[in-house]
């Protein structure tokens, strides 16, 4: 359904260019759950912006490499081709909860995205006139207090007169998924669903998108830097280090038997409840601007080899694992 290949993205900043994404190559087929997990900052909602071309360029800029959706080119379709696309085949769920826009309520904005997606060759006149026309905009209503029923939202009437700053976050969350799963699409990029939330809202809201997900059959990404939701949600996993996949495997084999040293770090570092200290990663993630030759993670891997500092590793099989790392060669 969705192959990333080699993609290289660049941010050119007044500090000079930063190379965010290097050489990074993912798939995602029908029906799958597909996780990417990394530290805050490894690039992961860059890619994810990409493959929906609401990357803002500049200062971005895509150097290379290819994203492909049921066979069309995303980097080379046309606005006309991408407002197909967006929202009706492929939906995000932002991780920010102030995406929803504070001057218009709910019922605007989820109307509004009904319209829209429905016609996505309308004209701004059209869409006036649309607006005009009460039996729709009646219907139009009926069919938003039904999606929010379905995000199991209590009082979804009451939630279509209320603004953005009304509601909680627990609230705000559904609406966005509902948002995300109004056109329907085949595809969805959850983007740290749930992570301003507190831990027991956020287990509500990702049952819920799981189960939404799964009645409706659709592919999604969970994006996170928290390892247990990709272990819970998703079906394989991909682990990204400072723009570089460094290992994929499925899930259930990616936590039990990680193969990466970095993979290996980050398990590690999960609080463990008999008491012991969790081992870490020393160090942090590299400047983009001069990001270290060769294999990114090597200044803070205890294994590196000389190589490590000189080539990029290449991918490697063992076990299940794809593996980027000069001691599997």
């Amino acid at each position: 359904m969705l192959r990333v290949e080699n993609l290289n993205v660049n941010f050119n900043t007044f500090d000079g260019q930063a190379r965010v994404i290097d050489g990074v190559s993912l798939h995602v087929q029908e029906k799958e759950t597909v996780g990417l997990v990394g530290e805050t900052g490894c690039g992961k909602s860059v890619v994810m912006k990409v493959i929906l071309r609401i990357l803002p360029i500049p200062p971005g800029e895509v150097a290379g490499g290819k994203v492909t959706f049921e066979g069309k080119d995303i980097l080379h379709s046309s606005e006309d081709e991408l407002r197909t696309i967006r929202g009706r085949s492929i939906s995000m769920i932002p991780q920010n909860l102030t995406s929803l826009n504070p001057t218009l309520t709910v019922g605007e904005q989820l109307t509004d995205t009904l319209v829209t997606r429905a016609n996505p060759d309308l004209s701004l006149v059209q869409y006036y006139r649309s607006r005009s026309d009460k039996e729709l905009c009646r219907e139009l209503r009926e069919k938003a207090v039904q999606i929010l029923r379905d995000v199991a939202l209590p009082s979804p009437e009451r939630v279509m007169k209320s603004y953005p700053f009304e509601l909680s976050g627990g609230m705000k969350q559904r609406i966005m998924i509902a948002m995300a799963l109004s056109g329907n699409p085949s595809l969805v990029l959850a983007d740290e669903p749930g992570t301003a939330l507190d831990v027991t809202t956020q287990n509500v809201i990702l049952e819920l998108l799981k189960t939404k997900t799964r009645e409706k059959g659709l592919s999604v990404i969970y994006v996170t830097h928290n390892l247990a939701v990709a272990a819970e949600n998703t079906q394989r996993t991909y682990v990204m280090y400072a723009g570089q996949i460094v290992e994929v495997a499925g899930s259930n084999s990616m936590f039990s038997d990680p193969k990466h040293p970095y993979s290996i770090g980050l398990i590690e570092s999960i609080p463990k409840l008999t008491g012991s200290d969790p081992q870490g990663i020393p160090g942090r993630i590299p400047s983009y601007y001069q990001p270290p030759s060769g294999c990114r993670f090597w200044p803070r891997c205890e294994h590196a080899l000389p190589i490590c500092k000189k080539e990029k590793p290449d991918s490697v099989k063992i076990d299940g694992h794809i593996v980027n790392c000069h001691l599997f060669d």
